[in-house]
Order: structure tokens, then C-alpha cells, then sequence
């Protein structure tokens, strides 16, 4: 099902040229607008000033919000990796119109943004640590 949402024509370009190829930034937040019309940019988190830490911290208490991540981790050979983690954030504070808002506009975004290498959906902080997404990357 699809909430009929549109995503602002800055989500594709920034998640490309800064994100994934550029690697200027570690992570990008996106969120309704006012009118729940559009999917928009929310903010950005350079790379040189942030670890996960930061990024999860910035995680709202009651609202939803789309999260792409450049997580880097040490791999089983202690070798530093990166992969882009999509990030579905609905926290159980969420409104019931939101969340279901949240839910039904999650897959715009998600086919949007290509070259995402897992998604993760998270309702509270303990879904959002660095053994969830390591555990993640390591089912493959």
C-alpha cells in the first residue's frame, strides 16, 4: 500500500552525491513535511564529526523518521568496511496516524534511494545498536 507521498526532488541527489559517492556525509534524516505531503530532508551529519552514537542520539522520542546511515564496522578479519543502512524509525510514542503514514510511504523512499545494502526497522533504541546491524550485515 502506498500513502500517495511524494519525495522532494533534494532526497535522490543528496543521498547520491554526499552519501554514497561523495562520502562527505555519514547520515541523512528525512521526514514529512507539515501537511504530510512530502518526504523531505531533514538534516545531514558530516562525516568527520559524528560516530554512530551521535546519529542514534538524534533519533526523535515520538516522531517517525527515514534514516540512511554509512555504518562503518570492523569486519571478522579486522578490516574496516562500510555499508549503507536504510534506517525505518517509528518509535511506539509515534501517533497512530503517523506510524501508519510512516509505514505506508516507506517503500517511495526506500526504491528513491538506490544502492542501500540492508534496511532495518526500528521501534525503540535497543533495536538501534551496533549488534543489531552488525548481526544484520552478518547474516549474509
Amino acid at each position: 500500500m502506498s500513502s500517495g507521498v511524494q519525495i522532494s526532488s533534494e532526497c535522490v541527489p543528496v543521498f547520491n552525491d554526499s552519501l554514497k559517492l561523495g562520502k562527505s556525509i555519514r547520515a541523512i534524516f528525512y521526514k514529512l513535511d507539515q501537511k504530510s505531503e512530502k518526504i523531505t530532508v531533514e538534516k545531514t551529519i558530516p562525516r568527520q564529526e559524528t560516530n554512530f552514537e551521535t546519529i542514534v542520539g538524534e533519533l526523535p522520542l515520538q516522531e517517525p523518521r527515514y534514516v540512511t546511515i554509512d555504518y562503518e564496522y570492523k569486519s571478522e578479519d579486522n578490516v574496516t568496511k562500510s555499508k549503507i543502512i536504510f534506517l525505518s524509525w517509528c518509535p511506539n510514542g509515534t501517533p497512530i496516524r503517523a506510524r501508519m503514514l510512516h509505514t505506508s510511504s516507506l517503500q517511495s523512499i526506500r526504491r528513491a534511494l538506490v544502492g542501500i545494502n540492508f534496511e532495518i526497522q526500528a521501534s525503540d533504541f535497543s533495536e538501534c545498536s551496533h549488534e543489531v546491524f552488525l548481526e544484520r550485515i552478518n547474516r549474509i
